[in-house]
């Protein structure tokens, strides 16, 4: 974990505060796992002071569990080249999410309203969603330390209903494969 946290350092720092600074990490990362640390003063007052640090961002690892503080510069840059592969992302324009959400409650009615089952999830359709959001997990096992996307569809138009039907299907899925 102190590679993962020193690689993602733009200035030098001395072995004090890598060390300081891998401690208080530490303790974060125990405390993400259920663990309840003691944790010591001055690495609340240091995670207080990075938190309130607009120029650092802390994100989760990609592997291991761990916590990568990156220089909040550098992680957006990787994020715009990840977003940048027109092979994979387009740029959608303003009020693209609203449409496509009325699109898909239009859709979903059609096919829930053919059933007394399906009428029965008409409730779920949301009808005032939220935009789907994107952050990136940083790949600290890759050359570079690229992200790896990571979407939240939490309160968008199909996360409901697709709630709601992952689980049989998932039932269904594993029985076939078992």
């Amino acid at each position: 974990m102190a590679d993962c946290i020193e690689s993602n350092y733009r200035r030098n720092l001395s072995a004090i505060e890598k060390g300081f600074r891998q401690g208080v990490v530490t303790c974060a990362v125990a405390s993400a796992r259920g663990r309840e640390p003691v944790i010591p003063a001055r690495y609340i007052k240091a995670l207080q002071e990075l938190v309130r640090d607009d120029s650092t961002v802390i994100a989760p690892a990609d592997k291991g569990g761990g916590v990568v503080l990156i220089d909040g510069a550098d992680y957006v840059t990787k994020m715009e080249v990840l977003l940048s592969d027109i092979s994979i992302y387009r740029e959608a324009g303003t009020g693209n999410a609203e449409a496509r959400s009325l699109e898909f409650n239009r859709a979903a009615r059609k096919i829930l309203r053919c059933s007394e089952k399906g009428k029965a999830l008409l409730h779920l359709l949301e009808e005032t969603p939220s935009t789907p959001t994107i952050r990136g997990n940083i790949k600290t096992h890759k050359e570079g330390n690229p992200v790896r996307p990571i979407t939240n569809g939490t309160g968008s138009a199909p996360h409901r209903l697709a709630k709601k039907l992952a689980a049989p299907l998932s039932n269904a899925l594993n029985s076939i494969s078992g």
